[in-house]
């Protein structure tokens, strides 16, 4: 069941408005409360890859663990920067301007 959450999460990402994704929650398309949601639907969805993300560069599966860190080795870097750039943007009101392309990460 875990794993098949990570998947359909992961999945759901694919796009710039995953909310819309979920069952019943197209109708609320181009209203402003969606568009609120939106936002908010996607910080968590990076609060949550961050947390997956972290937790499986700290403790890799054995048969893995050698091509997973060397893996989040590489892409470390470029994924502070990505985050970097997400928090100056919010911090200055300008999140539209912080290039986020899909998959987030």
């Amino acid at each position: 069941k875990q794993w098949y959450q990570r998947r359909v999460r992961g999945g759901l990402v694919l796009n710039s408005t995953p909310y819309y994704n979920e069952a019943g929650f197209n109708k609320y398309r181009e209203t402003q409360g969606g568009e609120l949601n939106t936002k908010h639907y996607n910080e968590m969805i990076i609060l949550k890859i961050n947390e997956h993300t972290r937790q499986m560069y700290m403790n890799p599966h054995g048969a893995f663990k050698e091509e997973i860190v060397a893996y989040y080795e590489l892409q470390i870097p470029r994924t502070i920067q990505r985050y970097e750039a997400l928090v100056k943007c919010s911090k200055s009101g300008k999140i539209d301007e912080a290039g986020i392309t899909y998959p987030l990460l």
